[in-house]
């Protein structure tokens, strides 16, 4: 379950830079020098971690429920096409 305060990112798809659906955030996990958000993609319903660091999370937008992110290698396999 999503932090309270936190809740409007919780119902956010996550995407590549490219426009590949990744999945549904549903949590969000604290770790002190940077927050890891919890995806569950969307092909498999795996979970991955995803740091939420300014060199991975390009773009967070509320409002259209959408984070943009540009995945490492490797980080993420099993996204849509």
């Amino acid at each position: 379950m999503c932090i309270r305060d936190s809740y409007d990112l919780c119902r956010c798809m996550v995407k590549t830079v490219d426009g590949k659906a990744v999945g549904k955030m549903v949590n969000i996990i604290a770790l002190g020098e940077y927050d890891v958000y919890v995806v569950n993609l969307q092909k498999s319903r795996e979970e991955v971690y995803i740091p939420a660091v300014k060199e991975i999370v390009k773009r967070v937008d509320i409002e259209n429920q959408e984070i943009i992110i540009e995945p490492m290698e490797g980080l993420i396999e099993n996204t849509e096409d």
